[in-house]
């Protein structure tokens, strides 16, 4: 019973946590964000993956604005860069919306913006419609704290499993010790128990004696 609910519990935890996919730029050199509308959820990696053109992504304030957000933790991508050897992971810390749009002159007044939807429940995120070229050598981690972190590509998948495996064994620790504790609360149940039946034989016997 107890492997099944630790079971059960880690493939809920690999389940919850995806990736969704963003193309920057189209297949064709179009100027575009492919979704342009993008559904995550908390704890779920937003991959830009630039696929073709000079590109940049920087969020907003407000829908299809073309101004860069007034917070000072705003996300951004560091800069334009050159399709394909570029992506970005933005992790999906907070329910809310956010808006975004490429800063290069002309793209976002010809409709290179997008939004992000984040939410809590279990959605299914958005599929991007192109195929997408394999990530290039240099990607950005960008927290919902503005924070910029630098590593390989192909590091990515390692930094998943890490994290999924960390999440595991959190919950086989837990499991454990909620096991040991409900194991304990049975044994004192039954303890007390055997010294109120005790109570009672004793009681019962002074009052036979007495008869």
């Amino acid at each position: 019973m107890l492997l099944n609910f630790l079971f059960l519990t880690v493939l809920i935890t690999c389940i919850h946590a995806s990736k969704v996919i963003v193309s920057v730029g189209g297949l064709k050199g179009e100027n575009i964000f492919v979704p342009q509308i993008i559904h995550a959820r908390v704890n779920d990696q937003i991959i830009f993956s630039w696929v073709s053109g000079l590109h940049s992504v920087v969020e907003s304030d407000l829908p299809r604005s073309c101004a860069k957000s007034a917070k000072a933790d705003a996300f951004t991508s560091g800069g334009e860069f050159t399709a394909p050897n570029k992506t970005m992971v933005l992790l999906a810390t907070d329910v809310g919306i956010k808006y975004f749009y490429c800063d290069v002159p002309g793209h976002c007044e010809n409709g290179m913006y997008g939004t992000i939807i984040i939410s809590d429940d279990f959605i299914t995120p958005t599929p991007t419609l192109e195929v997408l070229p394999s990530a290039g050598p240099e990607s950005t981690l960008i927290d919902d704290n503005g924070s910029s972190l630098y590593f390989e590509s192909d590091q990515i998948p390692i930094i998943v499993i890490g994290t999924l495996v960390g999440a595991g064994v959190l919950i086989i620790v837990g499991s454990i010790l909620l096991y040991m504790y409900l194991k304990r609360e049975r044994k004192m149940k039954e303890q007390r128990m055997f010294s109120n039946d005790h109570n009672i034989f004793q009681i019962y016997s002074q009052v036979v004696t007495q008869e």
